[in-house]
């Protein structure tokens, strides 16, 4: 059988500009000829340079308080005087949380799209599921630009890490982010919705799925992830 590309098994080469504007087209370019190791670099990079960035301008006595207000069990260890906050005790940490976060999830796609593919008995080696799992997050990677931009507008470093990223829904729509649907806005964004829909599109060029189980096998994992994560930022500050 040959691969995914042109009848006699070859593939053209795979576009960036082409990908942004028809990824029906690129995906089996790439499961042809897996490539990941640009978009995972840019995304990682770009990760863990916004983080630090914002944690090197943060306001830390404003963020202690922050947290006090925020969160009970923050609040008890603030009313103990012994909540001392600072760039040396964060910001190491964040970057190193940032990057495994990164990776971890560009992985935890890749071997669901195996699973998938095993599941439909379309089974793909690894190196293309990777490919296909690196280039669904260039939505995130587009995302940096705009976080960016707001961090090093916030002159006062007086930003909570929840607003950072003013394409989620709750900051596009002004939501408070204390009860489970806001809090789930606050969870959720456009660069989601992009990343989402290249996903299901990737599943079917690859794949071979049908559109509504694409779809069904997209939006029902990650919607259950977006509720579970809405969920426990709930209960933390009750």
């Amino acid at each position: 059988m040959h691969p995914p590309g042109t009848a006699d098994g070859s593939a053209a080469d795979f576009s960036v500009i082409d990908f942004l504007v028809d990824p029906a087209s690129q995906f089996p370019r790439l499961a042809a000829h897996p490539r990941f190791a640009a978009p995972v670099a840019v995304l990682l990079a770009g990760t863990v340079g916004l983080t630090a960035f914002y944690y090197a301008r943060l306001d830390y006595a404003w963020f202690t308080d922050h947290l006090i207000a925020a969160h009970p069990l923050v609040r008890r260890l603030g009313a103990t005087g012994s909540l001392r906050l600072d760039a040396a005790m964060l910001l190491g940490p964040a970057v190193v949380s940032a990057a495994l976060t990164s990776l971890l999830g560009w992985i935890a796609i890749a071997l669901y799209v195996a699973f998938l593919g095993a599941a439909s008995r379309r089974p793909l080696p690894l190196e293309p599921c990777l490919a296909v799992a690196a280039w669904v997050q260039v939505p995130y990677i587009a995302a940096l630009v705009p976080s960016a931009v707001r961090v090093a507008m916030q002159g006062d470093g007086r930003l909570a890490p929840d607003q950072v990223d003013p394409t989620t829904f709750a900051m596009l729509f002004g939501l408070p982010a204390d009860p489970l649907w806001p809090g789930l806005a606050l969870h959720g964004s456009l660069a989601d919705l992009w990343a989402w829909a290249l996903l299901a599109i990737g599943l079917r060029s690859v794949l071979g799925l049908r559109w509504g189980t694409s779809i069904a096998t997209v939006l029902g994992p990650m919607l259950l992830l977006k509720i579970g994560l809405a969920a426990a930022s709930a209960l933390d500050r009750m």
